[in-house]
């Protein structure tokens, strides 16, 4: 929970970054824009981290998944290339 938070803080950062140079000469615009811009990736990378971290690996049940017979769709995938190249 708290990589929810920390993502959210820097967002809000990102965009307060972002919105904060509006009136100001293009330097300051750029150097803000630039920093809004790599605390935005971090937000992007923290909240993909509890997603995939906390909140999801390990917590689905799942059963297993039909066997595939790869000997057969081997068999007809050489058989639909030799229709295809005669």
């Amino acid at each position: 929970m708290a990589l929810l938070v920390i993502g959210a803080l820097l967002a809000a950062a990102a965009i307060g970054l972002w919105l904060l140079p509006r009136n100001s000469r293009w330097r300051w615009k750029l150097l803000g824009r630039m920093a809004a811009g790599i605390l935005m990736c971090g937000s992007a990378l923290t909240l993909l981290r509890f997603l995939f971290g906390s909140a999801m690996c390990g917590r689905y049940d799942c059963g297993e998944g039909p066997k595939v017979n790869w000997r057969k769709i081997a068999i007809a995938l050489i058989g639909v290339l030799r229709w295809a190249l005669e």
